[in-house]
């Protein structure tokens, strides 16, 4: 049953019969760094106890706000924030695990956006992971809440009520920190690569603001395939294990990771086979990031 709101103060005095710290933020049309996100107090973070009605009723008179809560210990609220559905990380992540009774919160169907809401856990901290096309939000985090209006013009949804919301289970803990830890050591080993490869990499997956951010067809198709063997080869030059190339695999496939497939193709990788400096130099993108040579004169 989706959960639905007459209004923002009906929305707030529920959250808070809920024992939500729920907070006012920024409408979607605010002239602000973050619209409809960014909370109006700057001690948002330090409240423990949910706001008295009157909080509420000061402010909605004047202007339009969001709705937002306080993640975390005091509102007993751990959020998984998929910002960016990536099938072999999901699948991995909750292989054998019942989701359908998760309390989830959409705003739209694009690229599986959603919140997952669950009662808190402290084995999971508040970051952001957007190379993993998730973020966690759980102590010191704050996420929105329905029924806020997103800056697309998007309404968030809740498909059951928050209080039904349960304990995430063990397992899905272990590998979303699994995942985690893995992506950092993989991102050591991307970084002892070669410019050009390092650089690309950080790019199409870490620079929302790159003209090549997500633009995984770089990687696929006939040129992207040898393009991403020469990645493969040098990261195995570097050492990445073959749980971090699977990793890197789901980051570049998207949907159409196999992990069979993956596991038989990476074994087919010549680590002594790197890409040459000229096939780098030749390459439409690798060639982007290779530092320009400086000459001096004598």
């Amino acid at each position: 049953m989706v959960k639905s709101f007459d209004s923002l103060e009906a929305a707030f005095t529920y959250y808070t019969a809920q024992g939500i710290i729920a907070h006012l933020l920024h409408g979607p049309k605010a002239k602000v760094k973050s619209p409809g996100k960014a909370p109006i107090c700057e001690d948002w973070a330090e409240r423990t106890q949910p706001h008295a009605l009157g909080y509420i009723h000061q402010h909605l008179s004047s202007k339009d706000y969001n709705l937002g809560a306080n993640c975390g210990k005091p509102s007993d609220l751990t959020v998984i924030d998929i910002d960016l559905h990536i099938k072999g990380i999901w699948d991995y992540i909750f292989d054998g695990v019942d989701t359908t009774s998760f309390v989830t919160q959409k705003r739209t169907e694009k690229d599986g956006k959603k919140h997952l809401f669950f009662k808190y856990t402290q084995k999971l901290k508040t970051n952001t992971h957007q190379a993993l096309g998730f973020d966690i939000r759980n102590d010191g985090g704050n996420i929105v809440l329905a029924p806020s209006i997103h800056p697309e013009g998007d309404i968030y949804t809740l498909n059951q009520p928050i209080e039904e919301r349960t304990g995430i289970p063990e397992g899905v803990i272990s590998k979303i920190n699994e995942i985690i830890t893995q992506y950092g050591e993989l991102k050591k080993i991307i970084m002892k690569c070669r410019p050009a490869i390092s650089g690309l990499w950080t790019d199409i997956f870490e620079n929302k603001d790159s003209d090549v951010y997500l633009k995984l067809s770089i990687f696929r198709n006939s040129a992207g395939r040898q393009r991403h063997l020469a990645l493969f080869a040098e990261l195995l030059a570097n050492d990445a294990t073959e749980d971090q190339l699977l990793l890197s695999c789901m980051l570049i496939f998207g949907d159409k990771f196999s992990r069979e497939n993956s596991i038989y193709q990476i074994s087919k990788i010549d680590p002594k086979k790197t890409p040459l400096n000229s096939t780098l130099e030749a390459d439409e993108f690798f060639s982007k990031y290779i530092p320009k040579k400086v000459i001096t004169l004598s």
